[in-house]
């Protein structure tokens, strides 16, 4: 009977495990173990939501850099030229980041640095850029290239928005600067957090977990 039961109890976590590999229900993964920390690759990173979300960015900028390069072939200069710059530079911006998370140089090499703030930033500027990338190109988007590019612009402006979304929220549940004067004045700390110098050092920085 005590084997039947320690048997019971044996499959009853084996079907627990196997539920806890499903597909990611968060924006990203966390470092929840001292094993899973170790490793050239941040394979938690690759698989989370985090990930897919940034490979998909990447897809889509590039795509309407294609649409917009088309465009600029038939006769579109000075338009197409401004909306090829926003779509490069982001697709070059976004594919390095993901590589830097991706081997953990944000976690590890550096990990006192602010990128949750950072990169809360970034996407701002992008949801600029590429609000007046998808303006200009719609304003040419009689021509179907450049109606193309305008498509996957303003679809590219609604991902953006959505990461700084996530972004924000990661950044304000942090205890992440700015400092200003030894004073933390943005993340969930409040103003009394204090500088990263003074704070205590606790090893790698946490994968995010927004």
């Amino acid at each position: 009977m005590g084997t039947t039961v320690a048997v019971k109890r044996q499959t009853s976590s084996l079907h627990g495990d196997t539920m806890d590999t499903s597909m990611p229900t968060t924006y990203d993964s966390a470092v929840t173990s001292s094993g899973s920390s170790t490793g050239l690759v941040d394979k938690e990173f690759a698989g989370s939501l985090k990930g897919i979300f940034r490979i998909i960015e990447v897809l889509v900028s590039l795509i309407a850099f294609i649409c917009v390069a088309v465009a600029k072939g038939r006769g579109n200069n000075g338009e197409a030229d401004w909306c090829m710059f926003v779509t490069m530079f982001s697709f070059l911006v976004l594919i390095i980041t993901y590589f830097l998370w991706l081997f953990r140089v944000f976690t590890k090499q550096l990990g006192r640095a602010p990128i949750k703030f950072s990169e809360f930033i970034m996407f701002v500027v992008w949801d600029i850029l590429y609000f007046i990338a998808g303006c200009v190109a719609a304003a040419f988007g009689y021509k179907s290239a450049m109606g193309a590019g305008a498509f996957f612009l303003f679809a590219m402006l609604l991902l953006c928005a959505g990461d700084t979304f996530f972004h924000y929220r990661y950044w304000q549940s942090s205890d992440e600067g700015p400092y200003i004067c030894g004073h933390q004045v943005g993340g969930g700390s409040g103003s009394s957090a204090t500088s990263p110098s003074a704070a205590p050092q606790t090893g790698d920085a946490r994968t995010p977990t927004y």
